[in-house]
């Protein structure tokens, strides 16, 4: 496996028309399998968000992602770039998606996850791109009393909810673990991210919508309590304009506890008790974990 690190012309193994006798040939160890897992909730990240994930060297990563691309499991992109060579952008493919349906004993029409949904350009993923580097950040930073428990990113999060009459597509959606003496508690939150190009009325009509989730049968019957939610911006316009919007719709401050940050204070210190919030403390509502 060692031999073929760093090529990017690496030619793939034909795959076989009976994909689940190949799954079976060519079962994933426990680090790739934490890789296929990692891509199932973010659906695109880049060699180096893998790494930092896997807590793997770079080299080491591109072992792994290697041996996965030429087995079918991951399928991969290298965006031209002016100078140097750009990293390699990696998604499921087809061989992933049978795996992760026997994992769970469906078929892959049951699991619900085409593989095509990935194959998209990667110069055009940036924004689900920096939602897989908060998702990095949370799980680095996680300590002896806070850690992060789940993340489903945009897409996996869009599937959850298809069937759901209002459409509240957040971008995220993760839970935390917060640990008090002896016993645990769970802290949700949705995940809304902006790069700064949603107009002010874009901005206005996703904040209506959680305004109106938040008030629905629907939320109150899934959730015990409602989940918070978290605000990153890439960039003061940004900012301002959600800030507009939550001055509009000030009823959603007494729904929920909404954080707003930039994504340069989430990437450095993703726990940090300095974001911009409109309650007191970032895990102030907590659903005790039940043994």
């Amino acid at each position: 496996m060692g031999t073929v690190r760093g090529k990017r012309n690496l030619e793939r193994t034909e795959l076989p028309s009976d994909v689940h006798e190949h799954v079976s040939k060519t079962l994933p160890n426990r680090t790739e399998h934490k890789i296929i897992a990692f891509l199932h909730d973010m659906r695109y990240a880049r060699t180096s968000d893998i790494s930092q994930f896997l807590g793997l060297s770079l080299s080491r990563t591109r072992t792994y992602l290697n041996r996965l691309y030429k087995d079918y499991y991951l399928f991969r992109s290298f965006p031209k770039v002016d100078k140097g060579s750009g990293e390699g952008y990696y998604c499921l493919d087809k061989a992933s998606i049978f795996y992760l349906a026997a994992n769970v004993s469906m078929t892959v029409k049951e699991f619900g996850w085409d593989y095509r949904y990935n194959i998209n350009d990667p110069t055009r993923m940036d924004h689900t791109i920096d939602i897989t580097k908060i998702r990095v950040a949370f799980s680095n930073a996680s300590n002896g009393t806070v850690q992060l428990d789940t993340f489903a990113g945009e897409k996996k999060v869009g599937l959850r909810r298809i069937t759901d009459e209002l459409a509240l597509r957040p971008d995220g959606e993760f839970t935390m673990i917060v640990s008090k003496g002896s016993n645990k508690y769970l802290k949700r939150f949705f995940l809304e991210y902006d790069r700064g190009t949603e107009d002010l009325y874009k901005i206005k009509e996703k904040v209506s919508k959680y305004v109106e989730y938040f008030k629905s049968e629907e939320c109150r019957s899934r959730y015990l309590h409602l989940p918070s939610l978290l605000i990153v911006c890439n960039g003061e316009l940004s900012e301002r304009r959600f800030r507009a919007a939550l001055d509009q719709y000030s009823e959603l401050l007494l729904l929920s506890t909404i954080f707003i940050t930039q994504l340069d204070h989430v990437l450095a210190d993703p726990l940090s008790d300095k974001y911009e919030e409109m309650s007191k403390n970032m895990f102030g509502k907590l659903t005790e974990i039940q043994d």
